[in-house]
């Protein structure tokens, strides 16, 4: 039998901790979901929690019995999760395109700053910031920044779209090992992921708008995260009700990125194989 090729040896080589890596990547995203999605149901019900976002997950961690251990934990996973999407955007297995490369790219670099993040406050004791009014005041000093921001705006929309249609079709299922799984198994990630892909992509396209009516009043101050996203459905009609229910959907998320991390199939080095899937 021929020897196999310095590219195959390679993807053998690097294959498994890439994927343990991975799979921890997906339980730490899993845990800052469930937080945020926990604070905001009882924000809503009214039971002393607080609308928040990832720098606000991440701090009540510190506070936990053996926090700092914790947070050792979620930032490396956090920063599995960054490398994981770049060799998905390097890799491109499943042949999605540019845009979605640049998607993986962009979620990289987020995880990649809230694993550091969670590192620096376990380390230093300090807290965790979200700064999105600043971020987009930098980005709009720059050249056609307002223009820039209306683009990556559209790219919130458009990915809210796509994890909606996700959620409601169940495409997100073709990516578990189905054979592995049990029908409990794969109930919970066909409820959690659907319910999940929902309530995210709706909370990404309110950030989306945000970022749009920022972008276009040349206002910084009207930008915001997951926390403004939240608010603004508490203050919606019923904003009580579809605050809930928007942490509910979010818990679920988190419940499914830990479905995610045990059954995904981890396909980028199968690329570099030559699969064509």
């Amino acid at each position: 039998m021929a020897a196999p090729t310095s590219v195959h040896q390679a993807a053998v080589e690097v294959e498994p901790w890439l994927q343990r890596l991975a799979r921890l990547g997906y339980v730490a995203k899993g845990v800052i979901y469930l937080l945020i999605g926990a604070f905001a149901f009882m924000a809503a019900i009214g039971y002393g929690g607080k609308k928040t976002n990832q720098a606000g997950a991440i701090n009540s961690i510190r506070d936990l019995p053996f926090g700092n251990v914790l947070l050792i934990g979620l930032g490396v996973g956090l920063a599995g999760y960054a490398v994981w999407r770049l060799v998905e955007a390097a890799g491109d297995p499943e042949g999605k395109g540019t845009l979605k490369r640049i998607g993986y790219v962009i979620s990289a670099l987020a995880y990649g700053g809230f694993g550091y993040a969670a590192l620096s406050v376990a380390f230093t004791g300090d807290e965790a910031r979200s700064q999105p009014q600043q971020s987009a005041a930098r980005l709009f000093g720059l050249p056609f920044g307002a223009q820039l921001g209306m683009a990556l705006a559209a790219g919130f929309v458009v990915g809210a779209f796509v994890q909606i249609a996700n959620g409601l079709g169940g495409k997100f299922l073709k990516a578990l090992k189905r054979e592995e799984m049990s029908e409990d198994q794969f109930s919970l990630a066909r409820w959690t992921g659907g319910i999940g892909l929902i309530a995210r992509g709706a909370l990404f396209g309110l950030i989306g708008w945000l970022l749009w009516r920022a972008s276009s009043d040349h206002n910084a101050g009207e930008a915001g995260g997951i926390d403004r996203a939240l608010t603004t459905v508490a203050q919606a009609p019923f904003g009580s009700f579809l605050l809930a229910m928007m942490g509910v959907g979010l818990v679920c998320y988190g419940i499914y990125m830990w479905v995610e991390a045990r059954f995904r199939r981890m396909t980028p080095v199968a690329g570099l194989k030559g699969s064509t899937h």
